[in-house]
């Protein structure tokens, strides 16, 4: 804390402002998720060093593969593209082509078998994005795109500057080649924004968008058999009839180098960022494979406090879960019964996953889930791309899927904050994130409730936000609510009043808003609120809206780069606790328009 800062003024500075004092030299994480992702990290570097210290035999082969490639990723030095390239190769046929040779591929090569040849590993970069996407809480189908990465990271500018500076033509020719068919995507991208998708099979789409070989594409991600019955949805039709005029109408030769560059630039962009750094491995491969470190994790340190903890969070949860429930019933006059019914029971059959494990399995499920993962000792490069392929291939393995499985209870999640999964109504809560200092189940309930109960209040709210509100209980998609959301008054002003804020993205507001209110109630509005006594000359109410905000210290903005997908905690923090209708009284603000905002938001 800094408490030279007046809180009613800059609430984040106050609660946060000295955090990044207090940090221990050489420590390179930059907020309070990344130090628990550090922690958790840490742990796991302890527990594979001591079984390699005692020459422990793995017997259990999920830690026999993680160890082989944690091994194998402390003694790789250094980005080697062309290992890479000799490991996964354009077709069985054809090589991939230096900068200088006169390429001359096979009779049978095309773009779209070897495109699918590298999508097979996760690659999505080049032409068409490809994604899963759910058709209901069980069910999936198969999504093509337009192109969405359309830049050049670091590590590719870099080749094309190696390209552009050299003393031979064909090098810088083929550079502005590389350079200028990018800039073409780009023009079809922008030009092609339709939002509706239709749904047809590989043979419809072969017949509407003639030249791009599509059977070719899925033929090498999924095997030939797969593709008659493939669920294919396929977004901007009109794209795909540009890009085969594009692409046909396109050298062989600038096809597969751009391919190649963009395939180096997507597997640098995975590397440890540090070569041969222990914690940095231990990233990586949370990464590519987070379920086995979960499996090691849980094995040998959660699972002897789980049942203390989950009876604390599973406490926490039910009660915030009743008082959302009650919040709802405030909405009745606004609400028909079908509607409300609606509501209650999105809260009551919300699903709650302590630690991200599949649930309800045996040891056996694991050991079938990581059967086709290989991995081998000495050969890192090996070892990303089978832990790339088999990410890649469980994934599609859902498209088979014909009923509720343990894999529809946890979602491939690397990071460390809690999630919510609208398609299943169901929230996550990570192993990293139950870690001191945000979370140890003998702390004070004033402190579980500002920082795990304003996280889990967050991601329930999603649940109710714009998107969330478009799946039932059960996770199927459903029209109901949202149908209805333009007459609802109350509902309205709330959009309206959060639209004004300022903001990156209206459903984050909703649930940062509306989550930390839920979490407050929860706690304050008892029969019986327990007090915290600690030394200190702060009420429990402005103790509660200090623990919530340094939730999100960080270090100097300056430093440390965010996405558009959240605000900054510089604007989060402020904006949440202004809009609370106790925060002024709580702190002893006087209403200074300029600085506190006049107008409080809150939809739920």
């Amino acid at each position: 804390m800094n408490l030279k800062v007046n809180p009613c003024q800059d609430f984040y500075q106050y609660a946060c402002g000295n955090w990044e004092n207090l940090l221990p030299h050489n420590i390179d994480y930059l907020d309070t998720i990344g130090s628990l992702e550090y922690e958790i990290n840490r742990k796991l570097k302890d527990i594979l060093e001591q079984r390699h210290l005692k020459h422990k035999k793995e017997t259990n082969g999920i830690y026999h593969k993680v160890r082989e490639y944690y091994e194998a990723c402390k003694e790789q030095q250094s980005f080697d593209a062309k290992e890479y390239l000799r490991i996964i190769k354009p077709t069985d046929e054809d090589e991939w082509p230096d900068i200088d040779d006169l390429w001359l591929p096979s009779k049978t090569w095309n773009i779209w078998s070897s495109l699918g040849r590298l999508q097979a590993v996760g690659f999505n970069g080049f032409l068409i994005t490809l994604d899963m996407k759910n058709r209901n809480a069980t069910h999936f189908h198969v999504q093509v795109d337009k192109l969405q990465n359309l830049g050049f990271t670091s590590y590719e500018q870099k080749l094309l500057d190696e390209m552009d500076g050299s003393l031979d033509q064909k090098s810088r020719l083929l550079s502005q080649n590389i350079q200028s068919f990018i800039k073409k995507l780009a023009a079809l991208h922008k030009n092609h924004n339709l939002d509706y998708a239709v749904e047809m099979s590989v043979k419809d789409l072969e017949r509407k968008v003639l030249h791009l070989d599509f059977r070719s594409y899925f033929s090498s991600i999924l095997g030939p058999d797969s593709i008659e019955h493939l669920p294919l949805v396929v977004a901007n039709l009109a794209y795909f009839r540009k890009l085969s005029d594009l692409v046909h109408k396109t050298s062989a030769e600038t096809l597969i180098h751009t391919l190649k560059l963009k395939f180096l630039g997507y597997l640098e962009k995975q590397m440890p960022r540090s070569a041969s750094s222990p914690l940095k491995c231990l990233q990586h491969m949370r990464d590519l494979v987070p379920l086995a470190l979960d499996y090691i994790y849980e094995k040998e340190i959660y699972q002897h406090k789980r049942n203390a903890s989950d009876l604390v969070i599973q406490k926490l949860f039910k009660t915030m879960q009743q008082k959302f429930a009650h919040i709802i019933s405030q909405h009745s006059q606004e609400l028909s019964m079908e509607e409300k019914d609606f509501l209650l029971e999105k809260i009551y059959y919300m699903k709650l996953n302590i630690g991200n494990l599949p649930m309800h399995t045996d040891e056996q499920y694991y050991h079938d889930y990581f059967a086709s993962w290989e991995s081998f000792n000495g050969s890192f490069y090996w070892n990303h791309l089978n832990a790339l392929q088999h990410q890649r291939t469980e994934r599609f393995s859902m498209l088979n899927l014909q009923w509720f499985t343990p894999i529809h209870s946890y979602f491939h999640w690397p990071f460390g904050s809690p999630a919510y999964q609208p398609s299943a109504n169901l929230l996550i809560i990570p192993h990293t994130y139950l870690q001191y200092p945000i979370f140890q189940p003998d702390f004070h309930e004033l402190f579980l409730y500002a920082e795990l109960g304003n996280t889990l209040g967050h991601e329930m709210l999603h649940a109710f936000d714009t998107n969330g509100l478009q799946y039932d209980s059960q996770g199927n998609p459903s029209a109901l609510f949202m149908q209805n959301l333009p007459d609802k008054k109350s509902f309205m002003r709330s959009l309206e009043c959060l639209n004004k804020q300022r903001s990156s993205s209206l459903n984050e507001k909703i649930a940062d808003f509306s989550g930390f209110r839920l979490a407050y109630d929860s706690y304050f509005q008892r029969n019986s609120v327990p007090k915290f006594r600690g030394e200190t000359h702060l009420t429990n109410k402005q103790l509660f809206f200090i623990k919530f905000a340094q939730f999100f210290c960080a270090v100097n903005p300056k430093r440390i780069y965010y996405d558009d997908s959240h605000d900054t905690p510089f604007l989060r923090v402020p904006q949440v606790v202004h809009n609370h209708p106790e925060f002024e009284q709580v702190f002893g603000c006087q209403r200074k328009v300029s600085k506190v905002l006049v107008e409080k938001c809150n939809m739920w």
